[in-house]
C-alpha cells in the first residue's frame, strides 16, 4: 500500500507537487495561491478533477497508512474547503434549479460534495450542500424544502447506501435521485442513477438528465 502510494507522489504533475508540497508544510498562503492560480487559468472542472481530486487521494491514502499526521489532512481539507467556496461564491449566469447534494448516515466525507458542487454551478444548478453523515429524514426534508430537482448522494462506500434501500427508493419518489463516488460500487436500486467515476462526466449526466426533464415538463400535451 505505501508503495502504491509513493508511485503515485513520483507520478504528480508540476501544479499536484506544488499542492501538495503547500499540504505537508502546512503553508495555507502558498497552498490557496496554487489552487487560485491553476482555477485562473484552467477553469472549475479542472481545478476538481486535475488538480484537487488527485491530490486528496494520496494525502487519504498517506493518511490511512499512517504515513501523514491528520493535523496536515484537516488543514489541506480545509483550506480546499474555504478556496471552493469562495470559487462557487464568484459563480454568475443563470441558475435553472438545485439539487441537493449530501452523505448519508455513516458517510463522513463531505469534502466531494462540495468540489462536485462547485461543478455544478458552472451548468448552472444551484448546490444545497448538506454535509456529512446527514440523516436520512434531514435529507428529504431539505429535498422538499428547497423543491430541489434532483438529490446526489456521495459516499466513499457503497456500505451506508445499501443498508437503505428503502430510504433510497422513498426519496426517488420526490425526485431524481443520483448516487456518485465508491458509493456506486453496489446493487442497482430502482430509481436511482450511478454517476461514472470520471467528475467531469458526471457532473455533465447530471445536468443533461435535469435539462432532458425540464424540456419534458414544458413541452406541450
Amino acid at each position: 500500500m505505501i508503495e502504491q502510494t509513493n508511485s503515485r507522489v513520483d507520478r504528480m504533475t508540476d501544479p499536484q507537487r506544488d499542492v501538495f508540497d503547500a499540504v505537508m508544510g502546512l503553508d495555507a498562503a502558498r497552498m490557496r495561491g496554487h489552487i487560485v492560480d491553476f482555477q485562473s487559468a484552467r477553469g472549475n472542472d479542472a481545478v476538481v478533477a486535475e488538480l484537487l481530486v488527485p491530490v486528496l487521494g494520496i494525502i487519504g491514502e498517506m493518511w490511512e497508512n499512517g504515513t501523514l499526521s491528520v493535523a496536515h489532512e484537516h488543514h489541506g481539507s480545509q483550506i480546499i474547503r474555504n478556496v471552493i467556496g469562495e470559487f462557487r461564491r464568484k459563480g454568475s449566469g443563470p441558475v435553472h434549479g438545485k439539487i441537493v447534494l449530501a452523505c448519508p448516515p455513516g458517510e463522513l466525507h463531505d469534502l466531494p460534495a462540495h468540489l462536485f458542487g462547485l461543478m455544478l454551478r458552472d451548468r448552472g444548478w444551484q448546490p444545497v450542500v448538506l454535509g456529512a453523515d446527514t440523516p436520512w429524514t434531514a435529507i428529504l426534508a431539505a429535498v422538499r424544502a428547497v423543491c430541489a430537482d434532483a438529490c446526489i448522494l456521495t459516499g466513499t462506500r457503497p456500505g451506508p447506501l445499501l443498508m437503505h434501500s428503502d430510504r433510497l427508493r422513498e426519496l426517488s419518489t420526490v425526485t431524481k435521485v443520483f448516487i456518485g463516488g465508491g458509493a456506486v460500487n453496489g446493487p442497482a436500486v430502482r430509481g436511482v442513477t450511478p454517476l461514472p467515476l470520471d467528475w467531469p462526466a458526471a457532473a455533465d449526466v447530471v445536468a443533461g438528465a435535469l435539462k432532458t426533464r425540464q424540456n419534458r415538463s414544458v413541452s406541450p400535451a
